[in-house]
């Protein structure tokens, strides 16, 4: 799913970002020529190599970032601080945040505290693109964090299919959110792929019933599309662009992202250069308003 999602992100970049100037950053670096970097997360419990953006970004335009940072573990105050001083020294205006909540709050507040206020960018990595955890990073950087999202735009929680299909066998009780938000998409998926397989469940009928569901790309502008077929056992195959507003009031708290064009999904090869709705305008759910 980080290999799908950094194709994205190399096409959305291409086509907004390269060769234009940092004009949503802070301080002394707004509007400066864009010098661009990559922090990634990449040791024994998972993350990705920062070099498989950095190829990606290369084959889709010629695309060529200024710094490439590996951060090996999950948890490193230590190697943040470093890569921060490495971004200040560097002239970096531009840094693809590809790390945990940890990591990122690490780096966030190393940036604090030297007074550097880059352009923040991520591709749906480890949740960050999650209203909740963008709400424990620090403000002063939030205020320049913007990207893609793979994730649908939120919903009031009754609305969602989570929550009605709950209420159907307990309408006594109310489901997790969490649980909801985290694992209803992937337990449909799995049911789907189970059921379709038939009295024969093994992973060569489990993968053959996905595949045959082919791709769907529901009317709704904001739901996911997708599907799966050889070498992509990843669902989603478009995504949406996102920046962050602290004054934006989604439902479930003060805070959250704001989804640009009503939250239109993009396939690849559907990218445009126009950003004038970054940092301008964008729901904040659903049906929602500006």
């Amino acid at each position: 799913d980080r290999s799908q999602a950094f194709g994205y992100g190399a096409e959305w970049m291409c086509k907004r970002i390269k060769d234009q100037p940092a004009q949503f950053a802070g301080l002394n670096q707004k509007d400066k020529p864009r010098k661009i970097a990559i922090i990634a997360e990449h040791h024994s419990k998972g993350g990705i190599s920062p070099q498989v953006f950095a190829d990606a970004y290369k084959r889709e335009c010629g695309g060529k970032l200024d710094d490439v940072v590996e951060i090996t573990a999950e948890q490193a105050p230590d190697q943040a601080a470093l890569a921060i001083r490495k971004m200040i020294a560097d002239g970096i205006t531009t840094i693809i945040d590809e790390t945990v909540v940890y990591n990122s709050l690490y780096l966030m507040n190393e940036a604090d505290t030297l007074g550097y206020q880059p352009e923040w960018i991520q591709f749906s990595a480890n949740g960050l693109d999650f209203n909740s955890v963008g709400r424990l990073l620090p403000p002063n950087q939030m205020a320049h964090m913007f990207g893609l999202s793979a994730w649908e735009v939120p919903r009031p929680f009754p609305q969602t299919e989570c929550y009605q299909a709950y209420r159907s066998i307990d309408p006594a009780n109310e489901p997790d959110a969490g649980a909801c938000n985290n694992f209803w998409h992937p337990i449909v998926m799995m049911m789907n792929g189970i059921q379709e397989a038939g009295p024969h469940l093994d992973q060569k009928s489990f993968d053959a019933a996905l595949f045959k569901l082919g791709r769907r790309f529901p009317t709704e502008p904001w739901a996911i599309g997708g599907g799966y077929g050889p070498d992509d056992y990843t669902y989603m195959d478009n995504i949406s662009e996102i920046w962050w507003d602290a004054t934006a009031q989604p439902t479930d708290g003060a805070e959250g992202y704001r989804w640009t064009k009503d939250a239109h999904r993009y396939q690849r090869g559907q990218f445009d250069a126009d950003v004038s709705q970054l940092f301008v305008k964008g729901i904040v759910e659903e049906g929602g308003a500006e």
